[in-house]
């Protein structure tokens, strides 16, 4: 009797040690998991997000964390980072735009204009196609200027470059302002 007895406590310790032992593997993959879920997965999304950014595609779409963590600073991090490759990315193009045309007609400037002809030239000789530029003197401007004013003569220009936009529009065409000349 005494041993039946002895083998129903070991059982019954055996089982309880068997459930705690089950309990305790059940809580360690549920805790694997959740930290796959929490740091892992995130990680990797970020160091995606990251490549992606360091590519240069910045059309990288965040997801918004689910949870309130360092998780949360990570994915606003590379979220700060992306919005100033894109505000940076914005700056630039308007620089060049800039730099290379004329502030008052939005015409193509000497330097651009400079850059274009070489270029267009170079093409041309490879291709062995003529090259044609058109140059329109704006006679007696000055005089104009001086009679009308320096704000008519600024108008007049900017109807000027109007006119050359909308009838010059070829891919190839360069539209561009030297010196109070117009140039196709």
């Amino acid at each position: 009797k005494d041993s039946q007895a002895h083998f129903a406590k070991v059982s019954a310790a055996f089982k309880f040690s068997l459930s705690l032992a089950l309990v305790s593997l059940l809580l360690g993959v549920f805790a694997i998991l959740m930290f796959i879920y929490r740091v892992f997965i995130p990680l990797e999304e970020i160091g995606d997000n990251l490549e992606l950014l360091a590519k240069g595609d910045l059309s990288v779409e965040l997801r918004t964390p689910r949870h309130e963590d360092e998780m949360t600073r990570g994915y606003a991090a590379v979220a700060a980072f992306r919005d100033s490759l894109v505000r940076r990315s914005e700056l630039e193009a308007k620089l060049i735009r800039l730099s290379n045309s004329d502030g008052l007609t939005g015409l193509a400037n000497r330097r651009c204009m400079d850059d274009s002809l070489e270029a267009e030239w170079h093409r041309a000789l490879r291709a062995k196609q003529p090259l044609a530029m058109v140059m329109f003197d704006v006679d007696f401007f000055k005089a104009y200027n001086d009679l009308y004013g320096h704000l008519v003569g600024d108008e007049c220009l900017k109807m000027l470059a109007r006119i050359l936009l909308d009838h010059a529009r070829r891919p190839g065409d360069l539209r561009a302002e030297q010196d109070q000349h117009l140039v196709v």
